[in-house]
C-alpha cells in the first residue's frame, strides 16, 4: 500500500463524496434509462481494441529498446511504458520523454540514448495516423488525389527511413 495511507483514504472519501453529489444533483432515472439502452457489447469490443492497441504499442516499445541495445526487465519496461501515459496529453506527447528519465533513474541508461525511442514512437504514430487518414479519405472517395499523394509520401518516407537504417544514406 501507499506510504501515505491517510492521503489515500482521504482521496477515496473525496471521490466517493463527489460521486454521491453527482448522483444527488443529476437525474438518476434518466441516466439509468440511458444506460439500459446502451449496447454493452460495443463497449466490450472497444475495450478489447484499446487493450490490443496498447499491447501492440508496448511490443513496439520493446522492439525499439532492443534495437538500441537497452536491456531492462520486461516488467520494469512495462511500468516505464505505462508511466508515459501520464504525459500523453502534452503537446506532441513530448512529455513522454519522462520514460527516458525513468530509464535513467531505474537502470542508469543515459537520457540521450533512450530519448530517440520516444521520438521514433511519435514519428511512427504520425505515419500510422496519416496512413489511416489516407485510407479513410480514399475509401469514401473524398479528395482521392490527396489520399494518393499522402500514401505516396508515406511510402517515400518509409523507404527513406529504411534506406538510412540499412546504411545506404
Amino acid at each position: 500500500m501507499s506510504r501515505h495511507p491517510r492521503r489515500v483514504i482521504a482521496l477515496v472519501l473525496a471521490a466517493g463524496a463527489l460521486l454521491a453529489a453527482l448522483v444527488l444533483v443529476g437525474d438518476v432515472r434518466e441516466v439509468r434509462d440511458r444506460l439500459g439502452g446502451f449496447h454493452w457489447w460495443a463497449f466490450g469490443v472497444a475495450l478489447a481494441l484499446a487493450l490490443a492497441n496498447y499491447f501492440l504499442r508496448f511490443l513496439r516499445w520493446q522492439l525499439y529498446l532492443r534495437d538500441r541495445k537497452i536491456v531492462v526487465p520486461r516488467g520494469t519496461s512495462a511500468l516505464v511504458f505505462v508511466a508515459g501515459f501520464s504525459m500523453a496529453v502534452t503537446p506532441g506527447k513530448l512529455g513522454e520523454l519522462v520514460k527516458s528519465y525513468l530509464l535513467r533513474q531505474i537502470a542508469g541508461i543515459p537520457v540521450a540514448r533512450s530519448a530517440a525511442i520516444v521520438i521514433a514512437e511519435r514519428v511512427s504514430d504520425l505515419l500510422a495516423l496519416l496512413l489511416l487518414a489516407a485510407v479513410g479519405v480514399g475509401a469514401y472517395g473524398i479528395a482521392t488525389e490527396v489520399a494518393i499523394a499522402t500514401a505516396v509520401l508515406l511510402a517515400l518516407a518509409f523507404v527513406f527511413l529504411l534506406w538510412r537504417r540499412l546504411g545506404y544514406a
